[in-house]
């Protein structure tokens, strides 16, 4: 756990171990991590919801993070593909995923692996 934090730190915010464990609790969310000498080196979390609208619960992916020391290894790819296998165990119909609209090199990642632009992700933050 402490080393997932360390890993995450600075990546996804600070005080992530609380938040972590809470969710690794949770029947509808799932993380993986990619490992390397016993060095986290990638994360990817993900979490399964129910719609009206489509035949099946959709995932959404929350989180995915490789250290740029790791980046082009197939790191980000073994990750993504985790999170497909664990989605299709759990009868999704899709998964998602949004990034920063001007991070164009996550968005040709994601593209890189069979996602598509499909609609716009708008946000309302509520600053604590």
């Amino acid at each position: 756990m402490m080393q997932l934090e360390a890993f995450a730190h600075g990546k996804v915010g600070r005080g992530v171990e609380g938040r972590f464990k809470y969710m690794l609790t949770l029947t509808h969310f799932n993380v993986s991590v990619a490992e390397e000498d016993d060095q986290v080196i990638g994360m990817i979390t993900a979490s399964l919801r129910p719609t009206l609208w489509h035949a099946g619960p959709v995932v959404l992916i929350d989180e995915l993070v490789v250290d740029q020391t790791a980046r082009g290894k197939g790191v980000g790819k073994a990750l993504i593909e985790a999170i497909v296998e664990w989605a299709k165990k759990r009868g999704a119909s899709e998964i998602e995923v949004s990034t920063e609209k001007d991070n164009e090199a996550a968005q040709a990642f994601y593209q890189s692996h069979g996602f598509k632009h499909e609609s716009v992700l708008l946000e309302m933050e509520f600053h604590r």
